[in-house]
Order: structure tokens, then C-alpha cells, then sequence
């Protein structure tokens, strides 16, 4: 028997995302995939060279080397008295550029300040429909209440006012059922029919002289969910597809309609996310998760579309030190691009809210998971502010100056630095923002790599585990999950510290004897290397 020392991969690609259905990865590797051409598997993400890696995790997301704990800061705390009813939180945004958080709360109208910081109801009216949609079009936003009314804030008075518009002949407010705005055109959408405004005015929707319009789509394919803008026009979600919507820049018809190639269907809003200066949307609909432009549909990560549909649901129990399934439930899902960075995923077991969020790094290309109980996720709207220059970033001495002081600080903008915004609301009007931050250890994360074997017919022993990047605060907690039957663990093994006298670093030691091992990690920590010592074991 020799010992043998194994790195550990920290910052892979795939990542599993479910526990229970993870193989096993093997030391002494003499399985056949190895040996197995690349057009055996048909797609790449199928090959298994059973490399010991990141197997589950929470609050965790990949950095450039590994992996990386997250901390949830509140930056707005939860109504008082509380309440429940807190559901999706849209930017209200106006000409002046005043950003302020609302939440439509079924007509209840929650406003957040960008100057107190705190919620207030504004205007409420008991609403009979949920379906709330949000449009920005010359420089005001409106909010319309399916069949109901359509409303504008007001934030020098803080008070919403009903907006009356100019409908062609037949129409009222009653055939509304949502908004969107494109190409600096207010929209309109029934279960069929797309209205564009006047150019020179967005509430006129009736006089064709002006250039308002509409028209039913011909490659529509069932009732419009949604209608939501994207660079160079609009895209039309069904129940069943997608219908594109170019701009044309021609006042008499401003749109061209046609069907999105591929693209599936879906039951709302909520499953698709994008703007109006981005090129794709991403959506979750009836052909699983896909990535839609104007061009085409992409259908992307079969894995996690095959997760979100799988019906099984996992929590690590810090108690037990067990990762707990829940089977046979149904998820609720909603997506939301975040920081211009990260695709989130938001899904739970429950009807209303969502329990983890699985994030995307589209730079790093790379899955990390966050554990939040939440309503939604978006991006937090910071108050642009000003700041004063020093005299070491003047150009020149100071007697050469032309201007005031007064005059450089109207002319220089503190804006938010990247990654800052990425928030999370819950249902009781909490609002938490996640700390990007290296050095934070406010919150632990876990990670689980394993399940590790020398080979399927052959025992292993553990010795020793070296992690580098665990901060001291709070206290690391190492596990070793062992099992003697597959992927069931029946032993929680916990290593003796021997050696944290340098910042980062943490050398664990034990002598363990199993057929495959998890290595549980819960710490704050910035995880860049992973090692462990083992001794191979001869046949039984």
C-alpha cells in the first residue's frame, strides 16, 4: 500500500446538480470512458473521466481559479408590522433619472425611496389581476394592471397617477392585458393583437396619421404572454413560440413581424429575462432553457433543464452533515439577468417563492448556487451620486484652476462599481444585496467534492486534507462523508486541525478506511486549491 496525494478540481465547468445522481470518481481510473472516442458520447458535457471535483454547493460561485462563499448584506430591511405579500420589485425610472423600487403587491403599491430608504404604500387600489407589466419609454415609466389601469409615478409628489390613453374605436382599458416599450414606442398587448403609439406621443394609440397602429401577427401561435424589448425591437412570447419584432424606421410601419425559428413557448414574464440594450433574452419555456435573439433560438443547458423538470429538490443539513432530497414536488421557476454578468435562475418547491437561485457567470462560464428564501432577484437601482476631487486629482497647482470646486463636483459622477447590484427581495420587503467581496466572512458557504475511490473494487484510506484560501472567521467545519455502498453516505468522519498558522491555509489529518469519500467544506473561503492524501488498497 503507497500513499498517494490527489488534487482536487475546483474549477470545472460542469457541475452536477443533483447529489443523489453524482458517479463515482476514480483514482485508479480503468472504467472504459478514457478509451472511448469523443463521437461515442455524441455531445461533450456527456463524457465522465471521473476527475474528483465539485459535486453540491450553496452560496457558492466560481472565481477564476475556484470557488468562492458568498455573504447576503441587507441593505433594506423587511416591512414593520410585517406582511407577505412583497412579489416582484420593477424600477421605476423617470426623465431626471430617479430610480425608486416598486412592487405592485397586487394594487397595494409599495414604493421605496432611493432618498429614505424605506417602504411606503402609494395610492393603493384593491386589483383583481396579477398580471403586472412595466414599460420605459421617453423617459418615463408606466406600469399597467392587467385590464385595469395603467399608472405613472410621480416621484416629486410620490404619488401614482392614472394615465389616460387615446384607444382606436372598440378598445378600453378592459382589452389590456400588459405593456412593453421598444424603439422609444409605447406597446400594447391583447391576447392577439400588438398596439404601437404615436411617435411624437406615447398615450395616442388611435390616430393612424400620427403613426399609431397595430396589428395581429400572423406567426403567433397562441395567446401573448408577454411582450418584452430587446436591440433593434421587440420580441412577442406565446404560449406555444415567439414572434420577433424588427424595427424598421419607418414611421408607417415601424415593425416587421416574423417567427422566431425554434423558439419555444411560455406561461409568462417571469420565465424570460432581458432588456432593451441587450441582443438575446434568456427564457425558460416549453422547449426547456434557450437563448432568443431576433435571429434564432438556441436551446442551452440540457442539464439544467433536465433538473428544473426532474422534480427532486436538495438542502444540505448542517446538523447531520447530510444533503437532504425531496422528491415528487413541482418547481416554481423565474429568471432574471443581474449586473449585466449573471443569468439567475430562482426555483423552489413552493407556489409563490423560490428557495435557491442557480447563477451563471457568463464571463467565467461557470454554475455557482445561492440559499435564499426570495420573492425575486434584479438588479438594485443605487442612487447615482457625486463626490469631491482632492487636490492631488487636479491637473496642475491649485492657482491654475479655472473652475471652482463647486463646478468640478457638478461635472463628476460616483457610479455603482460592477457586481455591486445584485439584489434579492423576499416576501416580507427585505432587500438583500450579495457581497462579491474576497475578504468578506459574514456567511459560510458549503461545497462537496467527492465521491472519491481508488477503484469500484478496492477499499481507500483518508490521511490527510490540505485547503488553501478558508478564512479563520467563523470557524471551518470539515467533514469527510464516507460511504461502503455507492452514493448513500453512512459514516461523517471529522478530521483533527494540525496545522492554520498561515492566514488561508488550513491542514486537516485523519485515518479513515472506506470504498468512496466526500470531502464537506463550510467556511468562508475563497477555495483555490484542494488536496488529499490517501493510501491505495489492495483487492478484499
Amino acid at each position: 500500500m503507497a500513499n498517494s496525494t490527489v488534487k482536487l478540481l475546483t474549477n470545472q465547468a460542469e457541475v452536477p446538480l443533483l447529489y443523489c445522481q453524482v458517479t463515482r470518481a476514480t483514482l485508479e481510473n480503468k472504467d472504459a470512458s478514457p478509451r472511448m472516442p469523443y463521437t461515442f458520447y455524441g455531445d461533450r458535457i456527456n463524457a465522465d473521466f471521473g476527475q474528483p471535483q465539485l459535486i453540491f454547493c450553496e452560496d457558492m460561485l466560481p472565481s477564476e481559479k475556484g470557488m468562492f462563499s458568498v455573504s447576503k448584506v441587507q441593505e433594506i430591511p423587511a416591512l414593520s408590522p410585517a406582511v407577505t405579500v412583497f412579489d416582484q420589485a420593477l424600477v421605476l425610472r423617470d426623465s431626471d433619472e430617479n430610480n425608486n423600487v416598486f412592487v405592485p403587491a397586487a394594487g397595494v403599491n409599495y414604493v421605496l425611496s432611493a432618498n429614505t430608504a424605506t417602504w411606503s404604500s402609494v395610492n393603493p387600489f384593491a386589483a383583481s389581476r396579477f398580471l403586472v407589466t412595466q414599460a420605459f419609454v421617453g423617459g418615463r415609466t408606466f406600469i399597467c394592471y392587467e385590464k385595469e389601469r395603467i399608472i405613472e409615478y410621480d416621484a416629486g409628489t410620490n404619488t401614482f397617477a392614472t394615465i389616460s390613453l387615446t384607444f382606436p374605436v372598440g378598445m378600453t382599458i378592459t382589452d389590456v392585458r400588459g405593456i412593453s416599450g421598444a424603439s422609444n414606442y409605447l406597446l400594447l398587448f391583447t391576447d392577439t393583437i400588438i398596439y404601437w403609439c404615436a411617435p411624437l406621443n406615447v398615450l395616442e394609440f388611435a390616430d393612424i396619421n400620427q403613426g399609431a397602429g397595430n396589428q395581429i401577427p400572423i406567426d403567433l401561435k397562441g395567446k401573448i404572454t408577454c411582450v418584452r424589448p430587446i436591440a433593434g425591437g421587440f420580441i412577442i412570447y406565446t404560449v406555444k413560440n415567439a414572434v420577433g419584432a424588427r424595427f424598421t424606421n419607418n414611421a408607417a410601419a415601424p415593425f416587421s413581424f416574423k417567427e422566431i425559428a425554434n423558439a419555444g413557448g411560455s406561461a409568462s414574464g417571469e420565465v424570460s429575462s432581458g432588456d432593451a440594450e441587450g441582443t438575446f433574452h434568456y427564457l425558460w419555456g416549453t422547449a426547456g432553457l434557450q437563448k432568443i435573439s431576433l435571429e434564432g433560438a438556441q436551446s442551452i443547458f440540457p442539464a439544467v433543464t433536465d433538473f428544473l423538470t426532474g422534480r427532486k429538490i436538495e438542502r444540505w443539513n448542517s446538523t447531520t452533515k447530510e444533503v437532504e432530497l425531496t422528491s415528487g414536488v413541482d418547481f416554481v421557476v423565474k429568471l432574471a439577468f443581474i449586473t449585466g454578468r449573471y443569468l439567475t435562475i430562482s426555483y423552489g418547491a413552493g407556489i409563490t417563492t423560490y428557495e435557491f437561485i442557480l447563477v451563471y457567470d457568463t464571463i467565467l462560464e461557470r454554475w455557482g448556487k445561492i440559499r435564499a428564501d426570495h420573492v425575486d432577484v434584479f438588479t438594485y437601482p443605487y442612487v447615482t451620486s457625486t463626490a469631491t476631487y482632492t487636490y492631488d486629482e487636479l491637473i496642475g497647482n491649485y492657482d491654475s484652476q479655472t473652475v471652482d470646486y463647486v463646478s468640478y463636483d457638478q461635472s463628476r459622477l460616483i457610479t455603482v462599481q460592477p457586481k455591486k447590484g445584485f439584489a434579492i427581495l423576499t416576501a416580507g420587503g427585505q432587500i438583500d444585496i450579495v457581497n462579491f467581496d474576497y475578504a468578506q466572512s459574514e456567511d459560510v458557504g458549503v461545497a462537496i467534492y467527492g465521491h472519491i475511490a481508488q477503484r469500484h473494487d478496492k477499499q481507500i484510506t483518508v490521511t490527510d486534507i490540505w485547503i488553501d484560501g478558508m478564512k479563520a472567521t467563523p470557524t471551518p467545519v470539515i467533514s469527510l462523508l464516507c460511504s461502503d455502498t455507492g452514493n448513500r453516505r453512512a459514516d461523517v468522519v471529522t478530521p483533527d486541525l494540525e496545522d492554520d498558522s498561515v492566514e488561508g491555509y488550513g491542514h486537516y489529518s485523519c485515518r479513515h478506511t472506506t470504498t468512496n469519500f466526500d470531502v464537506a467544506i463550510e467556511a468562508s473561503v475563497v477555495l483555490s486549491s484542494l488536496l488529499v492524501q490517501v493510501i491505495k488498497h489492495g483487492y478484499r
